[in-house]
């Protein structure tokens, strides 16, 4: 799993009250309380985040404001999310909108921390499918639980696969901030750092798949030979496989891996791109886009005549590294994203891995 929940293994639970949803006319409540001994790996003092924000199918990062009151004795302590400007896309702001949407609902909050130190919470109406799976894990409201809980490892588990479920979207962001090098504020390093190393292991599984694939068209006499260019380690070559070296028909493929589906995007360096240009028969080349690497079935879709597209990408590429140079700027190897409907122009049907 992409996403998993803290160390200090504390989840908070309670039911919101009208202050809390902003829904009590003659209050103006600007936090939402949350309890002590939980997300306690945080500073006490208010700090801006960007936290998770999950209801129903719907996952979104947000603005979290979340810090503790400083009494006169000096203590720490009521821990609380704030609201913040009325327009601001905070998660307070956020739960009171789902929540006027259903003003004679109950709803509940549920939250914790990742691994990564985000923060998560998950927001339940009172008539959801969601409200039946919590509280099943969490027969008591308005409480901290943890591992004494004798539904805690139950929770862990639902929630786990509840966050990594419904953030897909989210995980595919976060891969393409790891592979473009964008640093976007809201996506966590530790986050786009696991994107960074899983995006490479799937990679060369995807690869291992490919070369399984190939040792049975060769069994089958429909390629005569196939050679590996990374079977050992990585040899860097702008390309993964080459199909019947040596012959006039020999063929290089390159082997796109994605955990997500057909449309995740799909990256190229410069060096690849340069490479294909330099090609001078579209039949040479060919993109191996191996999807769906997370289900227990595989994926595979072949991409041949798609050296116009890329040859078109090098144009673009070698205009901006004109235009660079002239302003005195190195232009170092990069990677970029395009959609594989963009590129694929003649795709074989989808096989079945």
């Amino acid at each position: 799993m992409f996403f998993e929940v803290h160390s200090e293994k504390k989840i908070g639970f309670k039911k919101l009250s009208p202050n809390d949803l902003g829904l009590k006319e003659s209050g103006h409540q600007t936090h939402i309380g949350l309890y002590q001994h939980v997300l306690d790996f945080l500073p006490d003092n208010h700090v801006e985040k960007a936290a998770i924000l999950i209801y129903d199918d719907y996952c979104e990062i947000l603005n979290c404001d979340y810090g503790k009151i400083n009494r006169s004795t000096g203590k720490m302590e009521a821990p609380n999310i704030k609201s913040g400007a009325r327009n601001e896309h905070t998660i307070v702001n956020q739960i009171r909108e789902f929540a006027s949407l259903k003003p004679t609902c109950e709803w509940y909050l549920v939250w914790f921390g990742l691994q990564s130190e985000e923060l998560v919470f998950w927001l339940i109406s009172s008539d959801s499918e969601d409200f039946q799976h919590a509280s099943n894990i969490f027969p008591t409201q308005n409480k901290v639980y943890d591992e004494n809980s004798a539904s805690f490892s139950l929770a862990i588990d639902f929630l786990e696969k509840k966050v990594n479920g419904v953030s897909v979207k989210l995980q595919e962001e976060i891969e393409v901030a790891s592979q473009t090098g964008k640093q976007i504020k809201k996506y966590k390093k530790q986050d786009i750092e696991k994107a960074n190393k899983l995006f490479k292991q799937i990679g060369y599984s995807g690869e291992q798949i490919i070369e399984q694939y190939l040792e049975r068209q060769k069994l089958a006499h429909t390629i005569s030979n196939y050679r590996w260019m990374n079977a050992n380690m990585e040899s860097g070559m702008p390309f993964d496989f080459i199909i019947n070296e040596g012959l006039e028909a020999e063929n290089f493929i390159d082997v796109k891996s994605t955990r997500f589906d057909f449309n995740q995007y799909l990256y190229y360096s410069d060096e690849e791109i340069g490479f294909v240009h330099g090609l001078k028969e579209d039949k040479k080349y060919s993109v191996y886009r191996v999807f769906d690497m997370d289900n227990a079935q595989k994926k595979l879709r072949v991409c041949t005549n798609c050296m116009s597209y890329v040859s078109s990408v090098n144009a673009d590429i070698a205009d901006l590294s004109s235009k660079m140079e002239k302003v005195q700027t190195i232009l170092q190897s990069i990677k970029i994203g395009v959609r594989p409907n963009d590129c694929f122009v003649n795709i074989q049907p989808q096989i079945i891995l």
